[in-house]
């Protein structure tokens, strides 16, 4: 699907109690309500901030993984995903797989 799906998730994160209720309780309606490639599912599920972020997921929008505690993840965990997707950009390097 693409960046759209990824951050219309996580915009429905804030906007919408039910379904961030759904989401963080792991019930597959909430799930599938967005359609997600299951690559896009698997990033959100397991919290791949770098991965997510280097699809083209809104990084304002990213936030709200953290704010409402998706998969445990917190701000440090956030804050290393977009790290580990930036640095290589910046050293030249290949950014590490699954690295978030």
């Amino acid at each position: 699907m693409g960046a759209y799906e990824i951050d219309l998730f996580n915009h429905n994160l804030s906007v919408d109690p039910e379904f961030r209720a759904g989401i963080l309780a792991g019930d597959e309606h909430a799930w599938s309500s967005v359609e997600l490639t299951p690559d896009e599912r698997a990033a959100l599920e397991n919290v791949d901030v770098a991965w997510l972020y280097a699809h083209g997921a809104n990084d304002f929008l990213l936030h709200n993984l953290f704010r409402f505690g998706v998969g445990g993840v917190t701000i440090e965990h956030y804050v290393r995903g977009i790290k580990a997707h930036l640095t290589p950009h910046l050293t030249g390097a290949e950014p590490e797989p699954g690295h978030g």
